[in-house]
């Protein structure tokens, strides 16, 4: 199984597994089935120590996630992943100014249309972040958001760290605190260093 990098493309993966003879079931079986992906709701807002700067975000993106492994019914388990995918968390379309007091969520292309019900779905995996201090964000297998802004009227892209444990069948809120301290250029230097 793939999982698909457009978020506007992609599916959950259910699985059923059932078995039962016609005498018994009288040729009506019903299936219970299992989500096996992980589903995560991105959402984001400036931490107070940037509360008096406009921050627009216009693009956000995760990158460094798993996206191809084996799903085995028999143990209800993925194996042998790999993949290097990238995902598209909030597109140009949907850019919105930041606020300091409430969490926005955030949604790439068509998925602001049941924004209920607009989870980014990724195989179950625990991702380990990227750490600023041991080089630049080109040369790391860790997780991190890349995110396109506009900041007191200067367009600029920076890099989060990104971590966390997602899980089989669960549902994850993702909350992004912006700010002076997680918010880093490309090699790895704080964007506010103030």
């Amino acid at each position: 199984f793939t999982v698909e990098e457009s978020s506007t493309s992609q599916k959950d993966l259910l699985v059923s597994e059932k078995t039962d003879t016609w005498n018994n079931c009288k040729g009506n079986m019903y299936f219970l089935f299992s989500h096996v992906c992980s589903a995560l709701k991105f959402h984001i807002k400036k931490a107070t120590n940037v509360k008096d700067r406009n921050i627009t975000v216009t693009e956000v993106k995760l990158h460094n996630v798993k996206n191809h492994a084996n799903f085995y019914f028999r143990s209800m388990s993925w194996q042998r992943m790999s993949g290097n995918g990238y995902y598209t968390l909030l597109s140009a379309s949907n850019a919105f100014e930041l606020s300091s007091t409430d969490y926005r969520a955030m949604y790439a292309g068509t998925l602001n249309q049941d924004t209920e019900n607009a989870y980014l779905f990724m195989l179950p995996q625990s991702l380990t972040a990227w750490n600023p201090a041991e080089g630049p964000v080109t040369s790391t297998t860790g997780a991190y958001l890349e995110l396109n802004f506009i900041m007191d009227g200067q367009n600029l892209t920076g890099y989060v760290p990104f971590q966390g444990t997602f899980e089989q069948g669960y549902k994850h809120n993702v909350n992004i605190n912006l700010g002076k301290n997680s918010l880093y250029n490309a090699d790895g230097r704080k964007i506010i260093a103030e």
